[in-house]
């Protein structure tokens, strides 16, 4: 998913004049239910004096979110009662915007990874993945109590090969899956 989520309005708007281009719409399946997120490509972002190209951008609803797959090429300070946010750029500052070839999300529950979401037509909606699969070990090492973080970043490298063991109750599969940008 994006980096930045934008409001609607805002989000149509930089469509329209082509600063947001390599548009798709995502349906993704949840444990909740299913979804639609556009997405697309902003070709240049400035905050500041940083200034960012190819940002992974979200088409929201009525606010603006900074994500911390944005937050983190900055060393952030919070100034609460200032209500504001101090920026300095850090060691991943001048990483390229990278979006999931995998086609899901993941999280932490009770210590193991779990799918969040899959994206529909994706490589993992078509692996058979779906919301609350465990996933047990990614190219061949365990998954649980990994950092979230760079388990995704496996996941962003199109034409690459990604082994996965996934449980689903009590069964357990072994899957080899080529990661595209779909």
């Amino acid at each position: 998913m994006g980096e930045v989520t934008l409001r609607a309005d805002l989000f149509d708007f930089l469509h329209s004049v082509g600063s947001i281009t390599r548009l798709r719409n995502i349906g993704v399946e949840t444990a909740n239910g299913a979804v639609q997120i556009n997405e697309g490509i902003l070709d240049q972002v400035r905050l500041g004096d940083s200034e960012h190209s190819g940002l992974v951008v979200n088409r929201g609803t009525s606010f603006n979110i900074i994500g911390l797959k944005y937050l983190n090429r900055y060393t952030v300070t919070f100034d609460f009662p200032g209500h504001r946010l101090f920026l300095k750029p850090g060691k991943s500052f001048s990483e390229k915007s990278r979006r999931t070839c995998l086609g899901v999300g993941i999280y932490d529950r009770k210590g193991k990874v779990a799918l969040k979401y899959v994206i529909a037509d994706s490589p993992a909606a078509k692996a058979g993945l779906m919301a609350d699969d465990i996933i047990e070990t990614v190219n061949g090492k365990a998954a649980a109590g990994s950092d979230l973080y760079s388990l995704r970043r496996l996941f962003e490298n199109e034409g690459e090969t990604v082994s996965l063991s996934v449980r689903r109750g009590d069964r357990l599969a072994s899957l080899k899956i080529k990661l595209l940008d779909f």
